[in-house]
């Protein structure tokens, strides 16, 4: 769903040695990142990216992450220690970007409209309670985009397999 989830699933493939086409705006990312590191470290001078200015301190930004889901993921690296890690993948990536080999396409929701593929792999950062409980029609809405690209296999998280059997057999037996 969220380029943060999408990049960071990119990054764990790359660290396992395999090669990775990631749909998703690495430049931007990086540029998150990096200014979210240094909100972090109160080394405004290097804060480039408008969102992430936006906050005067840390405690602001983690205050606001409703706002922001694509943000939480950026704020989870930080706290991780992984930026250096990250980094070192976005380069590789965008020094691959355009290459027609690889072993897995990484792509949002959002951009995987219109297409297909025999196995699609659903990421475990869509709002599932809301989703199952209808309250974003849009998040319903892409949620029904990602899964209907799968040809052959649809893999979607085990939690949400386990919430929606609940959630389907709690609804029956009312």
């Amino acid at each position: 769903r969220t380029n943060s989830a999408l990049i960071s699933q990119a990054v764990y493939l790359i660290e396992n040695g395999v090669k990775v086409k990631c749909e998703a705006d690495t430049f931007k990312f990086e540029k998150q990142l990096k200014s979210a590191q240094a909100l972090f470290t109160k080394d405004d001078k290097n804060i480039k990216d408008e969102t992430i200015a936006l906050y005067k301190t840390w405690d602001d930004l983690v205050k606001n992450l409703g706002e922001h889901p694509e943000l939480k993921g950026i704020v989870n690296i930080v706290l991780s220690k992984k930026v250096k890690r990250f980094l070192a993948c976005l380069t590789k990536m965008k020094q691959q970007k355009g290459g027609t080999k690889y072993d897995v396409l990484l792509i949002t929701a959002h951009k995987s409209k219109g297409m297909e593929w025999d196995n699609v792999v659903i990421a475990q950062d869509f709002p599932l309670d809301k989703i199952l409980d209808g309250e974003l029609q849009q998040e319903v809405n892409l949620f029904y985009v990602a899964c209907t690209r799968a040809i052959k296999n649809l893999y979607i998280p085990e939690l949400f397999y386990n919430e929606y059997t609940e959630h389907t057999n709690f609804k029956t037996e009312e």
